[in-house]
């Protein structure tokens, strides 16, 4: 690289080039030097030019240290996680196309090994707010498990006012009330129904569905296999 290139352009060659370490190693050892001037200004001490890289290249490594740790735990928090043995978990998500006044939902259901056993994409009328939307996702989730024999679900939505709502019973008065009452009979179905509430990176199976509804005019269903739209989605989880 040519040495006569000032800060900014060489910063801009190494972002053509994708070279985000030595961007990252230019930036910090620019702020090294920067921080060595002001100590001559502000308290008259003089660091050596070495030590003042040092310090900047040590400040790096460290904070890169705490970006993996705290990236791990991220991701662990936020992840899907399998339901436990005997179980099965539904997860949910809607989606709207205001544009083409259109939406969509998203059910998917697996076991306790990541299994996708049903998935499907529906194309739907869209509702005033979101709240009505997500609640119709979980209501048609459980309204297609509720044909399968399943006895023990844990019903997972990102939703966290649709599934506060269905755990405080706090709906019955509400606009959305005929829908939130066909969702409690629905669970009625079941031995056993929880609703869970996720956060959006450990429902994209779910939420990848629900935008694929735009492409349908009714419906689609998956026994037992992954279909293209979540595939990558579904390896992901399981990675993690």
């Amino acid at each position: 690289m040519n040495k006569q290139l000032s800060l900014f352009e060489m910063a801009l060659q190494l972002c053509e080039r994708n070279m985000a370490e030595k961007l990252s190693t230019l930036f910090v050892l620019a702020w090294g030097f920067w921080y060595r001037r002001n100590k001559f200004v502000n308290e008259q001490e003089l660091l050596v030019s070495e030590r003042a890289a040092e310090n900047a290249y040590v400040l790096l490594r460290s904070h890169a240290q705490v970006s993996i740790k705290t990236r791990s735990q991220t991701l662990k928090h936020y992840k899907w996680h399998p339901p436990s043995a005997g179980c099965l978990k539904l997860n949910v998500d809607a989606a709207v196309f205001p544009e083409w006044d259109k939406a969509g939902v998203g059910p998917v259901l697996r076991d306790e090994n990541g299994r996708v056993i049903m998935a499907l994409s529906r194309a739907e009328i869209p509702m005033e707010g979101s709240e009505g939307i997500e609640l119709l996702a979980i209501f048609r989730g459980l309204q297609q498990c509720a044909t399968m024999g399943v006895s023990n679900i844990v019903v997972e939505s990102d939703s966290l006012l649709s599934i506060d709502a269905l755990n405080d019973d706090n709906m019955t008065n509400s606009m959305l009330g005929v829908l939130y009452y066909e969702i409690k009979k629905l669970a009625t179905c079941f031995d056993a129904c929880l609703f869970s509430h996720v956060y959006r990176e450990g429902n994209m199976v779910a939420h990848k569905l629900a935008r694929n509804a735009f492409k349908i005019e009714s419906m689609e269903v998956w026994w037992n296999c992954i279909p293209n739209c979540i595939s990558q989605t579904v390896w992901f989880d399981e990675c993690l």
